[in-house]
């Protein structure tokens, strides 16, 4: 099974940061991944907790190949080594990532433009504008696309009854 992973972060609200992954399958089925980030945290920090979260979500579902699309391309380029990391507070997430990315038997990783990025920047600004309450059971999130107007779906239904007579 392969499921493409799409990476963003939320900043500079006043309740706090959120990142956004989106997954999805190979059959098109979307999951939406919204975390608000309790801490302290740069653009930087944000986006490794963005990948690690797609990545420890894909290992639960028990994915054995990803293809990783991110607009980070510090991630991105750190993961595969093409770049160093220098600044010390990335190595423990590079570690970790790495860490994770042995448990798949494949991971590909390619940028992506943050304007195809939509989906995880909603996510990830959701997360960040919005405080629940700790415990609080949350659902799915259920996105629809709709090309009638609800009344006009309605009108339809009602003419499709048969007509029994009855007012």
């Amino acid at each position: 099974m392969r499921i493409l992973e799409l990476c963003s972060i939320g900043r500079g609200t006043h309740n706090g940061d959120g990142v956004g992954v989106l997954l999805i399958a190979p059959d098109g089925s979307h999951i939406f991944i919204s975390i608000k980030l309790g801490f302290e945290n740069s653009n930087n920090t944000a986006e490794y907790e963005a990948c690690i979260a797609g990545m420890e979500a894909l290992l639960a579902l028990g994915v054995r190949e990803v293809e990783v699309y991110s607009d980070s391309a510090l991630v991105i380029s750190q993961v595969q080594r093409i770049w160093k990391t220098k600044e010390e507070h990335l190595k423990p997430y590079q570690g970790y990532l790495k860490e994770l990315t042995r448990k798949l038997d494949k991971v590909t990783y390619t940028p992506l433009p943050r304007s195809y990025n939509q989906f995880a920047d909603a996510l990830a600004t959701l997360a960040s504008i919005i405080n629940v309450p700790e415990g609080a059971p949350i659902k799915p999130l259920i996105i629809q696309q709709k090309s009638q107007l609800a009344y006009e779906e309605a009108v339809l239904l009602v003419d499709a009854e048969p007509n029994d007579g009855k007012p």
